[in-house]
């Protein structure tokens, strides 16, 4: 898991460790808990930090959030305020996909990000 959290900082090797990160949720395959949780709540910082707004690295989060937050037994046991966060994060991945899916429509004036 640890290899995995270094991968989740890396750009280049964000959606191999998310994607490692949805099997272990979808699969129940870890049995530390507590430590893929917060691996999974550490996916949302590296997102808000390095991953623009809307970007592919923002879709891979939200499956992931919203496998993790609609596990039973993942999110059992768990104080409401680290369920709190998770579900944070699943409303945050959404409204910044929903806005970059929606941005095409209103983007035909030119006002793009740039080149420099």
């Amino acid at each position: 898991l640890k290899a995995v959290i270094k991968d989740v900082n890396k750009k280049d090797k964000f959606a191999q460790a998310c994607a490692a990160l949805h099997d272990q949720v979808t699969h129940h395959a870890f049995p530390r808990r507590d430590a893929l949780f917060t691996a999974v709540l550490r996916v949302g910082t590296v997102l808000k930090t390095r991953h623009a707004e809307g970007s592919a690295a923002w879709r891979l989060g939200l499956s992931l959030f919203e496998e993790a937050a609609g596990s039973e037994r993942f999110i059992n046991g768990r104080e409401e305020g680290d369920v709190g966060k998770l579900r944070d994060l699943v409303q945050a991945a959404r409204a910044t996909t929903d806005a970059a899916d929606a941005e095409p429509e209103n983007n035909g004036d030119g006002g793009g990000s740039g080149d420099a």
